[in-house]
């Protein structure tokens, strides 16, 4: 993941928190496309924007996440990388570049309603780990162990110890372990407070879901 385009951050008065998503998961909803506008110009990853290439933006999947999209109306797809954030507008899922609108068949339309299917992360395509082709190494790791055990919610970041645990006294209970992992660079300590036992990546959004932290980001634990 990059940790910087990780960050919660906000548009037009509304904010999106990019999450972590799983290889196989699927999306339906609106697809748009942008063109010359942007042509030329950095996307959100600090690349330079080429309509005429195969991208798209897409307002939460970490960057680089590599997307099958597939028009629903003609069953056309396109595999392409997420590199820039948008589209804001409530209605839309993502919005593809002109290129890629064009593999699909939507670069004459505005909008057409497409499928996403996510394939794999950092550029590359990848394949869902599961419990019956996890190679007997060492090395490897069931994937649902790997996200009970490195995988948690970050509930806040503060360079008073106190108030982190206050936070952590707020939240803890018997079934998930809530702790302090402090964080030392040159010219500061943070203490941030992190949510740690959960089994499934679901289960951490119904964890956020179910005390309303839309301000709290999933996080890789080491």
């Amino acid at each position: 993941m990059h940790k910087y385009t990780m960050r919660r951050y906000c548009v037009q008065d509304k904010c999106y928190t990019p999450s972590i998503i799983q290889i196989g998961s699927k999306y339906r909803g609106v697809a748009s496309w942008y063109g010359e506008k942007f042509h030329g110009k950095k996307t959100s990853n600090g690349e330079i924007y080429n309509m005429y290439g195969i991208s798209a933006a897409h307002k939460t999947f970490p960057m680089n996440t590599i997307v099958r999209v597939r028009n629903i109306s003609n069953g056309k797809t396109v595999t392409l990388r997420v590199n820039d954030r948008g589209p804001f507008v409530d209605d839309r899922i993502i919005d593809l570049s002109f290129g890629a609108a064009k593999e699909v068949g939507s670069d004459k339309k505005g909008l057409t309603e497409v499928e996403l299917e996510v394939l794999g992360f950092n550029g590359k395509i990848n394949s869902p780990l599961s419990f019956n082709n996890v190679p007997k190494k060492d090395s490897y790791t069931p994937q649902k162990e790997y996200i009970q055990q490195d995988l948690g919610v970050q509930l806040g970041s503060f360079s008073d110890k106190s108030n982190a645990m206050s936070l952590v006294n707020k939240y803890k209970n018997d079934y998930y372990d809530v702790r302090i992992y402090t964080f030392k660079d040159e010219s500061r300590v943070l203490y941030r407070v992190r949510v740690i036992g959960f089994k499934s990546l679901e289960e951490i959004e119904d964890y956020k879901n179910k005390y309303n932290l839309t301000h709290a980001i999933t996080v890789g634990i080491k």
